[in-house]
């Protein structure tokens, strides 16, 4: 049952990396398209936007990759729950809009509060079994 449980934990990571890793090289490959995007959804304009865009992507990137490896876990799932908690309270600000868009935008922040609880989960428990943080921590002791 322990490795079962471990195998689960790594599940659990992936699925949380998958999509701040595709999210990542998506701004890599539509760079101009990200700026355009954000800069129309935020109102933040020039150098700051492409920083923004950069900083982002970098997070989203190494901080993704860190958690699926297990390396470092609970700090990259602070770093990216700290991400997550910037991005939906900026970008999907349900409390300022009326009628359909309200609606939607609640979805996509209650989604955002969903990966921030299960990245809370990594915080707490770790690695499990399959990661760095195991393997990187187990020291044969000689006697």
């Amino acid at each position: 049952m322990k490795a079962f449980g471990s195998l689960l934990m790594f599940l659990g990571r992936l699925c949380l990396s998958a999509a701040f890793i595709w999210d990542g090289f998506y701004k890599i490959f539509e760079f101009h398209t990200s700026i355009q995007n954000f800069q129309e959804l935020t109102g933040v304009t020039g150098d700051a936007a492409t920083w923004i865009i950069i900083v982002s992507l970098i997070v989203e990137i190494v901080f993704g990759i860190m958690l699926i490896l297990g390396w470092k876990a609970r700090f990259a799932a602070l770093v990216l729950a700290a991400y997550v908690i910037c991005y939906i309270v900026t970008l999907h600000a349900f409390w300022t809009m009326d009628g359909a868009d309200r609606d939607l935008e609640l979805v996509m922040f209650l989604k955002g509060i969903g990966i921030v609880g299960g990245l809370l989960y990594v915080m707490a428990c770790g690695s499990g079994g399959c990661g760095c943080d195991r393997s990187c921590s187990t020291k044969e002791v000689k006697q």
